[in-house]
């Protein structure tokens, strides 16, 4: 839905801007204001625009209702996108107070990881399944309170768990079956802290 309308303000903006042209053209051969000609093609443009860009704008004051994929546990937010039936995870950064988040599908990718950058408050988190490469990884370091963490299926290497997930602070439960994680370096940050645990 939000992608049609927006592809549809697009469409009026173009239809603007070929307009105005022509107008502007026209307006030079005839010699008249070039102005007061491309008065209405602008204003045509302009609300292609603002068509295009109306849904974005929008949900930034009224959030999107997520229905049952949020719910509220003890005063905390908590979100289930496993089974998410779209295909913008856009909406995760409006609700930056979430703490629980679970994502385990198979679009979920490393682009879709840009989106948690601002949930400052997330504790658990639930990739499972999903094409998050070491890159992807990298987005952990910006979630200062994560403490769990399920990676199950994840095509994920030594590298991307000794460069991001190793160092995370508070980091103390993991799921890594079907990762190409070590058992080696599995075992190395579990020696490091005696309350950590890992599957």
């Amino acid at each position: 839905m939000i992608e049609s309308v927006f592809a549809g303000g697009l469409l009026i903006a173009a239809f603007g801007l070929l307009y105005l042209v022509l107008a502007a053209i026209r307006a030079r051969f005839r010699n008249t204001g070039v102005l007061k000609s491309t008065k209405t093609p602008l204003m045509v443009t302009a609300i292609g625009l603002f068509v295009a860009f109306s849904p974005a704008i929008f949900t930034r004051i009224v959030p999107i209702d997520l229905g049952p994929y949020e719910d509220t546990v003890d005063g905390e937010r908590h979100l289930t996108l496993t089974g998410w039936d779209r295909k913008d995870y856009s909406v995760i950064a409006s609700r930056p107070d979430t703490v629980v988040l679970q994502m385990a599908n198979e679009d979920v990718s490393d682009e879709t990881m840009k989106h948690l950058e601002g949930l400052k408050k997330l504790r658990e988190l639930d990739l499972s399944f999903t094409k998050i490469t070491d890159k992807g990884l990298s987005v952990l370091l910006n979630l200062p309170e994560l403490e769990r963490l399920r990676l199950q299926d994840v095509p994920i290497t030594d590298n991307g768990f000794r460069t991001y997930v190793m160092p995370h602070p508070k980091l103390k439960q993991l799921v890594l079956q079907g990762t190409q994680v070590s058992e080696e370096l599995k075992q190395q940050w579990l020696s490091e802290n005696p309350e950590r645990m890992a599957m």
